[in-house]
């Protein structure tokens, strides 16, 4: 979907430039996942006790915004307007939950598949939003790009994360965490 597009007759995903588009996605898929840091930087940030989702975008923000806000010195290519930056923030911040209805960016649907997709496979969770991946070449980037641990270890830090956090975003809405704990130990018992 990066390199082709999304359709043209996508319902709620608005249309960006495929340049503009890979610099977001890119962005955000390096960002992402900030507030699970144990970084000093992190752990002493006064918004290091909010929802590891919302904790990890203001960090991801605060970058952004220092480091590619739009200012005369900077080449073209590496700056960001306010829009951009904040499409990469709230994307962040909505990446883990399961969300496959409504209005959403271009960047806030690619990174959410992306989350789901990387950490679960393509079991991730039912919906319209995983009908958009072949599974032949989610067949093909499994083989070339194993998980190994990965859901294991989801398996085993996901309830302590929501002990940590138990007024997480993930946890906020009905079910989802238990959901998702759900999935994660079928798709482990699975491999």
């Amino acid at each position: 979907m990066l390199h082709s597009g999304f359709p043209s007759s996508t319902p709620s995903v608005p249309q960006i430039t495929r340049q503009d588009l890979v610099k977001r996605v890119y962005l955000t898929s390096l960002l992402h996942d900030l507030g699970f840091s144990q970084h000093e930087d992190f752990t002493t940030h006064p918004a290091h006790h909010m929802s590891f989702e919302l904790s990890g975008a203001i960090l991801a923000f605060e970058h952004l915004r220092a480091t590619y806000n739009r200012s005369p010195h900077q080449h073209h290519q590496q700056q960001l307007d306010s829009e951009q930056i904040s499409d990469i923030t709230r994307s962040i911040m909505l990446h883990g939950l399961p969300i496959d209805a409504g209005m959403s960016s271009p960047v806030g649907v690619l990174i959410q598949i992306s989350a789901m997709f990387d950490t679960l496979g393509y079991s991730a969770y039912d919906g319209v939003a995983m009908s958009m991946l072949h599974r032949e070449t989610v067949k093909e980037i499994e083989e070339a790009f194993p998980r190994i641990d990965l859901v294991k270890e989801l398996v085993a830090g996901l309830p302590q994360m929501l002990k940590f956090q138990p007024t997480c975003l993930l946890a906020c809405l009905p079910d989802t965490a238990g959901r998702l704990l759900k999935v994660v130990q079928r798709t482990a018992d699975s491999e």
